[in-house]
């Protein structure tokens, strides 16, 4: 039905415009507004040629570099108040009356619509001839709450009952973006016969470049970028990869987020899940793949040590890379490695590594979150060893405390995948403290900031913890927890060193000097408030964003102007 018919795409683009002074010829991230359009309508499967009706020979000529042909438009036809349907009717009778071509369907496509993809361009071509309407007019759908006046001039609602903008009944508002039609309808000196229909597109299609606001919105959404995060989160590797890409995750509002996962890291998909991002489960040894096929910008990679030939393949991508916590050899080659745990590098260091607190990822609830007035009497002990605490210290440094003389109140927090959690609410029924215990809380910071003192793991609590001041005692469960820095280099926090080696003397004897010394205790907490970690995640951001940057500055080279429109449009 569709091979049969002759279309044109007529592309209306006057040169006076009074919101953006020469609109349709400034440069929209590095290319001509006008040239979006005419390259979408090329790349459609129906339409046969595609002409642009302008009064202006910049435009005539930036039409001309980009494929389309030229219908000259006459003065009187510019001006503010013609209509797009006495430009779109003069268009077609010069075509017939002077270049001797004729045909079926006429599609308009609006320059200052530069989202309008080819797609949606056919698809709606096809509703209108396949359906035999008159016309097929683009849409999106805006239901809100409005308001207007009646006669009288008095304000009254344009709604039946007040809803969710969810629950509010479809209302459609045209975007510009196309309108199909056939030719006779335009005979009536309008593109809108009596049979019309709509094509409701995407909200990113949508957009219509009238003002200032909107070609900011339209630049913002052309340098947008997929961001993949490839995170680990089990048992065995614990949550802080997945909070803390979780925490980055929520400070970026400008481009597109996706979380890749295997299988195994059970936990993390839980969180991702929790937090409503997009994400892909793929099988343990499959992730590389998926990344590739996900076709990222960037991927942040929070999964520990990389190898070379994981790394040296996103690279051969052209796929941006940045690593957390990683000491491995796939770290040379990334183009940003970050690990504010650690303050050794086992590489040659360059300016692009970055190191220590100060690109620490503090989650969001600890920038509002005040330490208590200091006490010099110790009340509250804070215990969190980690998501998972596979070693079951929780339960075994409780059984310590309890021996020990002393009215305190414990707070115990419990990671989601701790094994031990019956095991420790039965020895809390038991003990002689007031045990309160915690499963898995959003809101950590809250329980945290009433405490005199903490005792936890060696991992990124230490952080959390440093930024409330409170006194610590960490041990690390593991070899590589025992190299972070901060059990090492802050005076606020005493390590026991690992956890396989402490026993029940040795935890007592630090813990009672902590407990009895309110100088020490006093002096701690001064040491770790005098390192502001707040300013971390700002920092990571801003490498971040500097990355993303380097990627929009890419000259084109190698990639016509036509795929370059394709690999940045939403």
């Amino acid at each position: 039905m569709l091979n049969n018919k002759k279309i044109v795409a007529i592309i209306p683009a006057r040169g006076g415009s009074k919101g953006i002074p020469r609109k349709n010829a400034r440069l929209l991230a590095g290319n001509p507004l006008l040239a979006y359009t005419i390259i979408n309508a090329l790349k459609s499967e129906y339409i046969d040629h595609v002409y642009v009706s302008t009064d202006c020979p910049v435009l005539s000529e930036i039409a001309l570099k980009f494929g389309a042909k030229i219908i000259h438009r006459e003065q009187q036809l510019a001006k503010d108040d013609v209509g797009i349907d006495e430009v779109i009717v003069h268009a077609v009778n010069h075509l017939e009356n002077n270049i001797n071509s004729f045909f079926d369907i006429i599609i308009s496509v609006q320059a200052t619509s530069p989202f309008i993809s080819s797609k949606s361009i056919d698809l709606g071509i096809e509703k209108c001839v396949k359906n035999e309407f008159d016309t097929v007019v683009s849409v999106t759908n805006d239901p809100h709450l409005q308001w207007g006046f009646n006669s009288q001039g008095d304000t009254i609602p344009l709604y039946e009952e007040r809803k969710n903008r969810q629950y509010l009944k479809k209302r459609f508002k045209e975007t510009g973006g196309f309108v199909v039609c056939h030719r006779q309808i335009l005979e009536t000196k309008t593109r809108f016969g009596k049979n019309s229909s709509l094509f409701e597109v995407t909200k990113e299609e949508s957009v219509d470049i009238d003002d200032r606001f909107d070609w900011w919105l339209a630049e913002k959404t052309l340098l947008r970028k997929k961001i993949c995060f490839h995170v680990i989160g089990s048992k065995h590797d614990g949550l802080g990869h997945v909070y803390r890409a979780l925490t980055i995750a929520d400070r970026i509002m400008d481009h597109e987020i996706h979380f890749i996962v295997n299988e195994e890291s059970d936990l993390a998909i839980l969180k991702i899940k929790s937090h409503l991002y997009s994400y892909t489960i793929c099988k343990k040894g499959e992730e590389l793949e998926t990344i590739i096929n996900k076709a990222p910008d960037l991927v942040i990679n929070d999964i520990l040590n990389t190898d070379f030939e994981y790394m040296n393949t996103l690279r051969s991508q052209g796929i941006a890379t940045i690593n957390f916590e990683d000491l491995g050899k796939g770290s040379t080659i990334a183009d940003i490695v970050i690990n504010e745990l650690y303050d050794f590098y086992p590489y040659p260091k360059n300016d692009k590594v970055f190191q220590g607190s100060h690109v620490c990822c503090l989650r969001s609830e600890f920038f509002h979150t005040n330490p208590k007035e200091y006490s010099p009497k110790v009340t509250n002990i804070f215990i969190l060893i980690g998501a998972t605490d596979p070693e079951g210290i929780t339960l075994q440094v409780l059984k310590w405390i309890d021996e020990l003389e002393g009215n305190w109140t414990i707070t115990v927090i419990l990671g989601l995948g701790d094994d031990h959690e019956q095991l420790i609410r039965n020895f809390a029924h038991t003990s002689t403290k007031k045990i309160t215990i915690i499963k898995d809380t959003p809101i950590v910071s809250k329980y945290m900031k009433e405490a005199d003192i903490a005792i936890t793991a060696a991992g990124r609590t230490l952080y959390e913890l440093t930024s409330l001041g409170i006194p610590m005692i960490a041990m690390a469960s593991t070899k590589r927890e025992l190299s972070h820095s901060l059990i090492h280099n802050s005076f606020g926090v005493i390590s026991l060193g690992l956890w396989k080696d402490v026993n029940k003397e040795k935890f007592h004897d630090i813990f009672l000097q902590l407990l009895n010394s309110n100088l020490l205790r006093h002096k701690m907490r001064k040491a770790l408030l005098q390192d502001n970690l707040h300013k971390g995640i700002e920092n990571v951001i801003d490498i971040i964003h500097d990355t993303i940057k380097s990627l929009n500055n890419k000259p084109i080279e190698s990639t016509s102007f036509m795929e370059y429109i394709e690999t940045t449009k939403p």
